[in-house]
């Protein structure tokens, strides 16, 4: 019984495997999964811009840059690094305000604010790229992710991203009013967007 149970496994295996080996059909299979996850990514887009639409109001007229266009960039580079698109959108609303010229007075440069480091140019950025805002937006989800996985909360995260740190073998740190109140903003951006429901 169990012989022909495996059999019958066997043999349809090897129909299901001869009408999928065929070029065509790989591409129609291909062409329906790239289907899949291109209409899963409209409506993640979608939803996060309405989200954003509702929690800046009045203020994403504001906005140097095309909103839903960032957002997009966010969520393609999110799913990729696994790392929540919404805090993304909440530090870029507090880091530049969708502004990819945004320079601070410590030269921190574009959509995410990101410093011209050593460890940026070890990645193989240039500097001119920092202004870019898919560019910047990548090197910012990447600084944000070594964060993540280095720190215990998204709040000690959003710290280190803003330049603080505690040095090895102390207990305390000392926090700046500037690096405490981003963090504060970042989190009540961030605690709307998860507590929204559209």
């Amino acid at each position: 019984m169990w012989e022909k149970i495996k059999s019958f496994i066997l043999s349809e295996s090897f129909k299901i495997f001869s009408i999928i080996s065929t070029p065509f059909t790989l591409i129609i299979i291909i062409f329906l999964i790239n289907g899949i996850f291109h209409d899963s990514n409209q409506e993640k887009i979608n939803a996060l811009y309405q989200k954003t639409k509702i929690i800046l109001g009045e203020d994403i007229k504001d906005c140097k840059s095309d909103v839903r266009k960032v957002i997009s960039i966010v969520v393609k580079l999110s799913e990729k690094s696994c790392v929540d698109p919404e805090l993304i959108v909440s530090q870029i609303i507090v880091e530049s305000f969708f502004n990819e010229n945004c320079v601070s007075w410590a030269g921190a440069t574009g959509m995410m604010q990101i410093m011209w480091d050593d460890w940026v140019k070890k990645l193989g950025y240039k500097k001119s790229d920092l202004f870019d805002i898919e560019k910047n937006i990548e090197i910012g989800i990447y600084e944000m992710k070594q964060h993540l996985k280095s720190k215990k909360t998204i709040v000690e995260a959003l710290y280190r991203y803003n330049g603080m740190h505690k040095s090895e073998g102390k207990k305390t740190v000392t926090i700046s009013k500037e690096s405490y109140y981003y963090v504060i903003r970042v989190m009540n951006y961030y605690y709307q967007f998860k507590n929204l429901e559209l």
